[in-house]
């Protein structure tokens, strides 16, 4: 019996030959069916409809009922005529049926693909800025180091009362979506894809101490427990020269090198788009003249524009983690990717769409400068926090992305040892940017010969 897709655009054919790759050997039946833009009259309106779901308990749901934030999720997609057939597992909420189940088949009542590409590619990118971001900006970078560091705390004395439950930073929909379709070819071929938990540790070095006493520290600590992470530097900061020597004695140790932006002056997503590409162009040219390898990009503040991911890929990074999972900074006002997995970003140039040989690896918030500093929680608070993120990505089959800076989690070491013997615990594999770009750019080149 073969497995159809709905697919209304080439986009939608791309993101689903990316996201069921791992099925393609057990599933021959597998057929993408192309739409029409006729499609849009089956649908509530002519625009994307935003919409609750429900899920009802059913084995295929048991996962969601693990969690309360899993049990609803929130969906922008495009809404198809009630075509359900057999018992229904989810329900929108107005009470319309959205997800149905008939023997070993799930049926979907709203474009499944659109609402994931949504969450990817569409509501996380930076649309617009306003002049008064880029002046309060400016204005900011240019008072003195101390002043800007007596902001910043004045800043996170004011929030230090809130407490978010660790649950907030979950994103919950793309997750969600991509675990169905998997499910659905599960139930059909019987099969289930082999998972191998993994984790990504990255350090951002955006003050001098990060990249002198914070690199010794964090050294040891990692040799010791015979796991390696990924140092993303600034070539051109503003407070501190780069440190050339420091870069190297990390390379050369097996570490990975990435870099994070030319500048630390928050104006990446506020200048012009060729300004911003000479500075991504400067910043990698900057940071290999420390002889060094560098293949990956993170972005300063964690700044996306709709033209961020074209320009690394045509520049010539191999990976980028400037996204995160669930943005909770509020810097940029974006929501997040939603997804834990690393993917190719699909784009659209000039009227035709293309998947970028780019690598999106999405970052598992919250990251330790909120909870260490703006919510000031103590180890036990904060151990809570990443755990519940590290179970619910285990769960769901994704990366954890872990997101330091040496600033902040060399303050608190035994957080920082606990919280890799829970991953050990957990069996994670300890890997790198590097290694798995490489092994998914292989598993692309072999698909496409």
């Amino acid at each position: 019996m073969p497995i159809e897709f709905k697919i209304s655009s080439n986009k939608l054919f791309l993101l689903a030959n990316q996201l069921l790759k791992d099925y393609k050997n057990d599933v021959d039946s597998l057929t993408l069916s192309f739409g029409n833009d006729g499609d849009i009259s089956l649908c509530r309106g002519k625009v994307p409809y935003n919409d609750f779901i429900e899920f009802e308990h059913h084995p295929i749901t048991e996962l969601l009922f693990k969690r309360e934030i899993t049990k609803k999720i929130k969906v922008n997609t495009l809404v198809e005529k009630n075509r359900l057939r057999g018992e229904y597992i989810a329900k929108f909420s107005d009470g319309t049926p959205a997800i149905s189940i008939k023997g070993n088949r799930i049926f979907f009542n709203f474009n499944i693909l659109e609402a994931i590409y949504n969450e990817l590619m569409e509501n996380s990118v930076q649309k617009d800025v306003t002049y008064k971001k880029i002046l309060m900006t400016k204005i900011y970078w240019a008072f003195p180091k101390v002043f800007r560091r007596q902001v910043r705390k004045a800043y996170r004395k004011r929030k230090t009362h809130l407490r978010p439950p660790p649950m907030f930073f979950i994103g919950t929909t793309a997750n969600i979506l991509i675990y169905l379709l998997e499910k659905m070819i599960e139930e059909l071929t019987g099969k289930t894809r082999v998972y191998r938990p993994t984790c990504i540790i990255s350090h951002d070095v955006d003050l001098n101490y990060c990249q002198t006493k914070g690199v010794d520290i964090l050294f040891d600590i990692e040799k010791k427990n015979h796991v390696s992470s990924t140092w993303f530097f600034t070539p051109h900061h503003k407070d501190f020269p780069l440190n050339c020597k420091r870069v190297k004695y990390l390379f050369n140790n097996g570490f990975e090198i990435g870099v994070h932006g030319y500048t630390h002056d928050g104006l990446l997503d506020k200048i012009s788009p060729d300004k911003r590409k000479k500075r991504l162009k400067f910043a990698l040219k900057e940071l290999s003249a420390c002889k060094i390898e560098t293949f990956g990009f993170r972005s300063p503040w964690m700044l996306r524009t709709n033209d961020l991911w074209q320009l690394i890929d045509n520049i010539g990074y191999i990976y980028d983690s400037s996204y995160p999972d669930k943005d909770t900074l509020s810097l940029t006002g974006l929501p997040g990717v939603n997804f834990n997995r690393p993917f190719h970003p699909i784009i659209n140039v000039q009227n035709c769409w293309r998947q970028l040989n780019l690598i999106e690896f999405p970052v598992s918030y919250p990251q330790d400068v909120q909870i260490l500093e703006d919510y000031n929680l103590e180890d036990s608070e904060a151990f809570a926090y990443w755990k519940t993120k590290i179970d619910f990505i285990k769960d769901f089959h994704g990366f954890f992305i872990w997101h330091t800076h040496p600033i902040q989690i060399n303050s608190r070491l035994k957080l920082f040892q606990k919280t890799i013997d829970y991953l050990k615990r957990e069996k994670f594999f300890f890997s790198s940017f590097k290694d798995e770009s490489l092994a998914l750019l292989k598993t692309k080149k072999e698909e496409t010969t």
